[in-house]
């Protein structure tokens, strides 16, 4: 799996069995992110040298491939509850929000989360793999991808 985005010269980095997990759970799905990536053209003076706000051209073209798959952008909130067995009330507490730019599924319900992280400082991409990981832990997704350069 993946081999023809090597091959156009994408890295693929595994992390945590993610590669098992994809072709697994979610087959089609990743053929369907190959071929979107494999189509990819990069243009030097619209993804690199263009300045502006906002989403980036790449981004926007990806994020619109994807969202025709029906991968949608959606918040998602991490609610902290503590429970006492005696004495004490429970504390309840706002935890993370997060924003992911794209959540998909497969046939069976397993969701994976994808975000594209093209011109972003390094905390930004640490912050991905933190919230992927606690979702992961939580078992709200069952895979992480994150597309960068």
């Amino acid at each position: 799996m993946f081999e023809e985005l090597r091959e156009k010269g994408w890295n693929i980095k595994d992390i945590n069995n993610g590669l098992v997990i994809s072709e697994t759970l979610f087959k089609e799905e990743m053929d369907s992110l190959t071929e979107t990536l494999t189509k990819f053209k990069l243009s030097t003076e619209d993804h690199f040298i263009k300045r502006g706000g906002g989403e980036s051209d790449q981004t926007s073209h990806l994020s619109k491939k994807f969202y025709d798959e029906g991968w949608i952008k959606n918040k998602v909130s991490v609610m902290n509850k503590i429970m006492f067995e005696n004495k004490f009330d429970e504390i309840t507490d706002q935890g993370t929000t997060h924003e992911i730019d794209h959540i998909g599924s497969n046939d069976m319900g397993e969701k994976f989360a994808l975000e594209i992280e093209w011109n972003n400082k390094d905390e930004f991409l640490d912050r991905d793999f933190l919230n992927f990981e606690k979702l992961w832990k939580l078992r709200a997704i069952d895979l992480g991808i994150i597309i960068t350069r």
